[in-house]
């Protein structure tokens, strides 16, 4: 997942996954913080959306956090952490992210 970082701290992902049979299809992942009083920072706690192969559209909560001068990431949706990756400033406006499907 590549995102890039909006002037109001949101960020908006282009990415695929491994653990579907995506076809070589790429997803688009929308990421609001939750609270907007430090838009300069990437971490902190976000809405997310996107949707699935099935075009349902899925909201989750979104967590970043610093480490070590990486980021971490933990989507939980209804409750359960569902995938968690990691990612690295890779331009000033642009964090690329591994993750993995739990």
């Amino acid at each position: 997942m590549v995102y890039e970082i909006l002037p109001d701290g949101c960020l908006n992902g282009v990415g695929s996954d491994t653990h579907t049979n995506t076809k070589n299809k790429i997803f688009n992942e929308v990421a609001r913080k939750k609270k907007e009083n430090n838009k300069k920072t990437i971490e902190g706690d976000y809405t997310t959306s996107y949707m699935n192969l099935q075009a349902v559209f899925i909201t989750a909560d979104l967590k970043i956090s610093p480490n070590k001068g990486q980021y971490e990431f933990s989507w939980v949706e209804a409750g359960k952490e569902k995938y968690r990756g990691v990612g690295w400033k890779t331009r000033e406006n642009q964090i690329t992210v591994y993750y993995e499907y739990l």
